[in-house]
């Protein structure tokens, strides 16, 4: 098991696990901040050929490990992942349908929470649906396209925040190899009753905004020009977006859940602005960016901590209305 957080507690809980544990457990400190750095240590350290993450937040069924086996029984395949079904902790709001997408064949899936159920078949699937929470590849594959982008920094540190494993997909889905769903590779993905709050979203949302800014600004061919009209065009997107939605909804959706999408909507934009912004007047930030891959436990520079009035993840509606 990595711990990205150090904590003596659970290294002792982990290791009282692993005295009564069938199979060998084994509890490694990872004190280089920053959620890809976890990941990379598990590179380093794995005898097998194929590498499968879960987080610390899922319980896997039974079979979980098997299934993944199988499907890279196929030399072909290279990516794989299964279904990351909700385990609620609180009650979900009725509003949650909102930000569900559901398609004809009966599949779905809510990128905010990281649940995604693509039915009970096997199958080749687009490796953008393979996400972090059940994520299986093979070692070469990972070290071929470079490895993770930062992810999971804590909110003081948002500006050092990239596009975590969605840079593995993209990069697996540019070379054209294949990514396997296989359904009995389930995991029971724990959402808290904070996540089921309209706060939360919109924050998330915040954060994806940075991190799709990320990966856009890793683009060498994007000129500082483009990104500062592609933030501008971002943002009237967003709200043209918004707007169509709530005509389209209309009659279906009450306009309570048309508001909140708007605000999640707007949230995004703003992350996407809030990392522009920084792009542009942090050095560190730009050479954090244009780094050619993260395999170093290096800490950003200018990664210290700040503010209490920084830290406060209330901000986020500050800066998402700004």
């Amino acid at each position: 098991m990595l711990d990205n957080g150090c904590d003596s507690c659970l290294a002792e809980s982990v290791r009282r696990v692993a005295r009564g544990a069938d199979a060998p457990v084994v509890y490694v400190p990872v004190p280089a901040i920053g959620l890809h750095n976890a990941r990379h240590e598990a590179v380093r350290r794995a005898r097998g050929d194929v590498i499968a993450y879960l987080d610390d937040d899922v319980v896997a069924e039974q079979g979980w490990l098997a299934a993944l086996e199988s499907s890279f029984l196929d030399p072909a395949v290279h990516l794989a992942g299964g279904r990351c079904l909700p385990l609620f902790e609180a009650e979900a709001p009725a509003w949650l349908e909102a930000f569900l997408t559901r398609n004809e064949d009966g599949t779905w899936w809510c990128g905010p929470l990281t649940i995604v159920d693509l039915g009970p078949v096997a199958k080749d699937i687009d490796p953008m649906l393979v996400w972090g929470a059940n994520f299986a590849i093979r070692k070469e594959t990972l070290v071929r396209v470079g490895g993770f982008h930062p992810d999971g920094f804590p909110w003081d540190l948002r500006r050092f925040r990239g596009d975590g494993e969605t840079a593995v997909s993209m990069a697996v889905r540019k070379l054209g190899l294949r990514a396997a769903y296989n359904p009995g590779a389930t995991v029971h993905h724990k959402v808290p009753g904070e996540r089921l709050t309209e706060q939360y979203f919109e924050r998330r949302a915040f954060l994806q905004g940075i991190s799709d800014s990320f990966s856009a600004s890793r683009t060498p061919e994007v000129s500082p020009e483009a990104r500062s009209h592609d933030t501008l065009a971002r943002r009237l997107y967003h709200r043209v977006r918004s707007l169509a939605a709530r005509r389209r909804d209309r009659g279906r959706v009450s306009q309570e859940w048309q508001d909140l999408k708007s605000r999640v909507a707007e949230a995004h934009a703003a992350g996407h602005a809030y990392h522009q912004e920084q792009l542009e007047n942090s050095p560190e930030v730009r050479a954090w960016v244009r780094r050619p891959d993260y395999w170093s436990g290096k800490v950003p520079d200018g990664a210290q901590r700040q503010s209490a009035a920084e830290v406060d993840p209330q901000r986020t509606r500050l800066e998402a209305s700004s």
